[in-house]
């Protein structure tokens, strides 16, 4: 189990409502049944912990006041079989930074969705970090609305095993002057799990200098693990740099022997590969939540 980090920003919830919480004057909260409202100022960090014991729709909106910079880590758990539904909606104000990184620790037969909505204001930055790593069926769908000058970065490490299921979709509309997008995900099946990559990014006629990339990265461990891949474009400007792209692949056989022939098992031949394949999703994280991150993963990743 996650260690709950001490002396920082912390709004902890079980099935909806806060039980603790401690933040400086920076942060505003308002909670009800469904819904937690938040609104950050100036530099700080925040961390959300939502723990769950029966199946409930929850609501965050966090609002990014004018040139904040802001980090906000989400960690979710529950304690019995649960369907887990949040709609989030992240609104950055101009010249906003945000860092947002989620995770979870669920049970082996629960359920969640995360649907979520980001809105950049002028100059607004924002780099997010998705974990899927456990419970049975794990799905997110988001939706960026990108203003003149601003950047999104999305990434997401999805690992399945046994039946899992994992799907990360998204569109991103481009509808101002010199906005920058990149979506990059990979993930790691194994047995009989499905992995689903489905993103749109829409460039607006008469926007100038945008720049928009996609790239999805999936490694099959199973003949019975399969990946549906679907990035995409529409694209009705000419003023613009581009990519997009999936490849879909297995371990290496010849990495793996020429591990072993340093005296490397096969089993730990095959888990540094991995580690190797899925560290670098986690490139662009401030180095507290790669901590954060790490210790939720365990070696995990390495044992799918």
């Amino acid at each position: 189990m996650f260690s709950k980090p001490k002396n920082t920003n912390v709004i902890a919830l079980k099935d909806g409502l806060i039980t603790d919480s401690h933040f400086d004057h920076n942060i505003k909260v308002k909670n009800t049944t469904s819904a937690l409202n938040i609104c950050i100022k100036g530099d700080t960090q925040l961390n959300i912990y939502y723990e769950y014991s029966q199946a409930l729709q929850s609501d965050l909106e966090i609002k990014v006041k004018t040139n904040s910079q802001v980090g906000v880590f989400i960690y979710v758990s529950n304690t019995d079989k649960a369907e887990i539904d949040i709609n989030v909606s992240l609104k950055l104000e101009e010249g906003c930074t945000l860092n947002f990184v989620e995770v979870q620790e669920l049970t082996q037969e629960a359920s969640m969705k995360i649907q979520k909505r980001l809105v950049l204001e002028d100059r607004a930055k924002i780099d997010a970090f998705s974990l899927f790593h456990t419970g049975l069926d794990l799905s997110k769908s988001t939706k960026v609305t990108l203003g003149t000058n601003t950047s999104v970065d999305l990434r997401a490490l999805m690992l399945g095993k046994g039946e899992q299921k994992r799907s990360f979709m998204c569109e991103i509309l481009h509808h101002k002057n010199n906005a920058k997008s990149n979506v990059y995900v990979k993930e790691v099946l194994n047995d009989q799990s499905r992995g689903k990559f489905d993103v749109l990014s829409t460039i607006d006629k008469q926007t100038k200098n945008s720049n928009v990339k996609q790239a999805n990265h999936a490694l099959i461990l199973s003949d019975k693990a399969k990946i549906h891949a679907k990035p995409h474009m529409q694209i009705f400007s000419d003023d613009l740099s581009a990519s997009h792209g999936c490849t879909v692949g297995e371990l290496d056989e010849e990495a793996i022997f020429y591990l072993m022939s340093r005296g490397i098992s096969m089993q730990k031949a095959k888990q540094t590969l991995i580690k190797a394949f899925v560290e670098d999703t986690m490139t662009e994280l401030d180095p507290t939540y790669l901590g954060y991150v790490k210790e939720v993963l365990g070696e995990n990743y390495a044992n799918v």
